[in-house]
């Protein structure tokens, strides 16, 4: 590893990342191959180049479709550009915010599509955007659609619209923070490089990359990922009008789901193609929630065969081992924009959904 550069290190070890693993992962091999020293030929980066564009199809700016400003999320998000999207592209959030607020502003926009097709990205910015796109519901009807990833940092501004949506073949969620460390010491020693570090207190510069990490060093990253993850479900609970415990128990535990299943859990709205979404939005077929930040408890949906209420995903256990739950034909979809219940509903929903858990335990 070349010491001169550390700034290229530094693009993706010890930050706090919302991403899919195998995505940081990528990110990791393509920053080791360049700090190692190693470089594409002008032919082998236009190989790689036109492979990433051959599997990823096209992939086009922010722009309108009649009344619908389409505003692309592609790629891993960073704050802005940097080295990172330079090696890897990406969208930033930079960019996304200020075709947002146009949007926002142009009368001609009747409203607003997130195209989304990202593993998430770097932790940084993302809760801004995520509150502005919040506080901005009521102006105009803001959707996003998972079209085909909407993982991670990607969910965590998504889950602010009004209405989110996958495509049929979609994958949604990863809800959660993670971020990696690395020493390289033992490489160094190996390479006859001794690296001597001042500091003052004692605490400084913990975490670096020329020598073991240190038990509080460990504790603060660990402290910082354990922050930025309740950022993250406390965001997605106001965007979609649930709890947080919700969030914890129903949305992935940190994984992602098929469609389906994020329809079942709540995540997503409905499940429709980019292009039925494009021309319902031009219809207007769309419903605005509310600013309100304040969480509601989902409504129950689903009772099993003795009549005791249960959760959406456990509901579609049910169903996929051959034992068909009874739906509220009064009840929306889960997630669904919409009047939240009053208080007493809201009350007896959970308390009905806490006996039904307990009930599962025994």
């Amino acid at each position: 590893m070349d010491p001169r550069l550390s700034h290229v290190i530094a693009t993706v070890y010890g930050k706090p990342w919302f991403i899919v693993p195998e995505q940081l992962a990528a990110i990791a091999e393509i920053v080791r191959f360049h700090a190692s020293g190693g470089r594409l030929t002008d032919p082998e980066m236009r190989e790689r180049l036109a492979a990433a564009a051959a599997a990823n199809g096209p992939r086009r700016g922010a722009r309108t479709s009649g009344a619908v400003a389409v505003i692309p999320m592609y790629g891993p998000i960073v704050p802005r550009a940097n080295l990172m999207t330079e090696y890897s592209g990406g969208a930033t959030i930079s960019g996304m915010r200020a075709a947002f607020r146009e949007a926002l502003a142009d009368e001609s926009v009747g409203s607003i599509l997130f195209d989304v097709d990202s593993p998430g990205g770097y932790a940084t910015g993302v809760e801004e955007f995520a509150s502005e796109i919040r506080a901005s519901r009521g102006q105009k009807p803001i959707v996003a659609i998972a079209n085909y990833h909407m993982a991670s940092a990607a969910y965590y501004l998504s889950s602010q619209a009004d209405e989110v949506v996958a495509s049929p073949s979609s994958e949604v969620g990863w809800i959660g923070a993670a971020t990696i460390h690395q020493e390289a010491s033992r490489a160094l020693d190996a390479e006859g490089i001794t690296t001597t570090i001042f500091r003052n207190p004692a605490g400084k510069f913990g975490g670096n990359p020329y020598e073991p990490i240190s038990d509080k060093a460990s504790q603060e990253y660990q402290a910082v990922i354990d922050e930025l993850s309740a950022q993250f479900q406390a965001a997605v609970a106001k965007g979609r009008g649930v709890s947080v415990a919700t969030v914890k128990a129903d949305y992935g535990q940190g994984g992602g789901m098929s469609a389906s299943r994020a329809k079942a859990a709540g995540l997503v709205d409905r499940i429709e193609t980019f292009d039925d979404t494009v021309r319902r939005l031009a219809a207007g077929k769309v419903t605005m929630r509310p600013q309100s930040t304040q969480a509601r408890a989902v409504r129950i949906e689903h009772f099993n065969g003795a009549g005791a209420p249960i959760g959406a995903l456990e509901a579609l256990s049910m169903q996929e081992g051959g034992t068909e739950p009874a739906d509220d034909p009064d009840a929306p979809a889960s997630g669904e924009a919409g009047t939240p219940p009053s208080p007493d509903q809201t009350t007896e929903a959970e308390a009905a959904l806490a006996l039904a858990r307990a009930r599962a335990e025994r």
